[in-house]
């Protein structure tokens, strides 16, 4: 488990940790707390933008999506963020989404097979008020606001970024998902390097 503080610039040896990992979970919360020091923190963005172009597996879930994407506006001030995901997000003073959810796999991404139904709750301020027109999402929301137009799961890479704070023990495809990703990456790393070495 790596641990690493939005606020403070990573070290070394925060990076090589970093770059060690097989998988990326970006957890829910609340960015707009800490957006000033998220979008100083170049050095932590860089990183991550470079090992998601590597095809680094990463599960973003909420406060995650939103710190993926280019820039969020809150109180009237924009803030750039990671800009993995090609959509820009604002913050409201009203819930955009709130309640339980369910959402059906309709889509390729890294750690869910299509069908798959995903359960669980969205509370959100934000929303997504621009976005590449091409962007490829996985998910139908049958319950539920998602993130663009009913669809949620937007696929970049091996990213995998929603709006839908999963239950775990009623989704358990989650974890599954989570370490199948990781597995088929650090294969694909060893390949990598035998191919290189």
């Amino acid at each position: 488990l790596i641990s690493i503080s939005p606020g403070e610039p990573i070290n070394s040896e925060s990076v090589r940790e970093l770059r060690s990992v097989d998988a990326l979970y970006l957890g829910g919360g609340y960015p707009e707390i800490n957006l000033k020091s998220l979008a100083a923190n170049l050095e932590l963005k860089k990183v991550i933008k470079e090992l998601v172009e590597e095809g680094l597996p990463v599960y973003a879930e909420c406060g995650g999506l939103m710190y993926l994407s280019n820039t969020i506006i809150w109180k009237g001030e924009k803030y750039s963020l990671a800009g993995i995901l090609p959509v820009d997000i604002v913050m409201n003073d009203k819930p955009s989404g709130h309640g339980y959810s369910r959402a059906v796999v309709d889509g390729d991404n890294a750690f869910f097979e299509e069908g798959t139904v995903i359960k669980g709750h969205e509370f959100h301020y934000s929303e997504i008020t621009n976005y590449d027109p091409w962007i490829k999402t996985s998910l139908s929301v049958e319950r539920g606001t998602g993130s663009i137009d009913k669809r949620d799961g937007l696929v970049y890479k091996n990213v995998f970024a929603s709006y839908i704070h999963v239950h775990a023990v009623a989704s358990p495809e989650w974890v599954e998902g989570m370490i199948k990703a990781a597995k088929n990456f650090k294969t694909y790393k060893k390949s990598k390097i035998l191919i290189e070495g």
